[in-house]
């Protein structure tokens, strides 16, 4: 193994986070609660991974900054997406929500519904 392998696998493991980010977005735009939620443990695994490869990998030759740096431009505008659609998908179903009010204690001190 030389020692430009496992910095670019730095770059592939970003590649993959981009992958999984489309894929989030796919799934936050169909309503695929399931597959979203099967994404962001996997995207969530991924940055783990990531954190130790770039702390075992640094300093990263120029190559490798470039290509991280196109990769990571992507990624941001990839993610950018994934917050606005998660905006609006809870906006649009905040008001289908039930609207149930807490319990509070009334004057016995019993816990009941208002």
């Amino acid at each position: 193994m030389t020692g430009s392998e496992p910095k670019c696998e730095i770059v592939g493991l970003v590649q993959r986070l981009t992958e999984l980010t489309e894929r989030q977005l796919a799934a936050a735009r169909t309503l695929d609660g399931e597959s979203l939620s099967k994404f962001n443990q996997a995207r969530t695994d991924l940055m783990f991974e990531l954190q130790i490869r770039l702390d075992a990998a640094l300093p990263l030759d120029h190559d490798t900054q470039t290509a991280l740096v196109r990769e990571v431009e992507t990624l941001t505008l990839l993610e950018a997406r994934l917050i606005r659609i998660a905006g609006i998908v809870s906006a649009a179903l905040n008001p289908i929500a039930p609207r149930q009010r807490p319990a509070t204690y009334g004057r016995s001190g019993a816990l009941s519904a208002r």
